[in-house]
């Protein structure tokens, strides 16, 4: 009995300690930043993490930061927020910040 007991006791007992080191890949990037993993894009320009559209309303949470439309923001103000991504209107210009940055649009030839 011991021989079952003893290294299940010990297994409950350090799993605690191996959870603090792990990540989870879930989190937003600005948490991740937060709480001290290292990211370009969150240390940069903010990333538009979420976008929720129901019926009339819209929201975007940017860097960590819930946004509408018509919203006032960093140096612009939130003139549109899509089912992709975010429009600021800047002093300087139109900015599109995307939802999914990395991807790339292919389009399929007819076959």
């Amino acid at each position: 009995m011991n021989k079952i007991l003893f290294p299940l006791i010990w297994l409950f007992c350090a799993a605690p300690v191996h959870a603090d080191s792990m990540q989870d890949p879930m989190r937003p990037p600005s948490v991740m930043a937060a709480s001290g993993a290292t990211s370009a894009v969150a240390t940069e320009v903010p990333q538009v993490e979420a976008v929720k559209i129901a019926g009339r309303q819209r929201l975007a949470v940017l860097g960590g930061q819930t946004v509408r439309e018509g919203d006032n923001w960093q140096d612009g103000k939130i003139s549109r927020i899509t089912d992709t991504g975010v429009w600021v209107t800047r002093p300087s210009g139109r900015e599109f910040l995307s939802l999914f940055p990395a991807a790339e649009k292919k389009v399929q030839q007819k076959r």
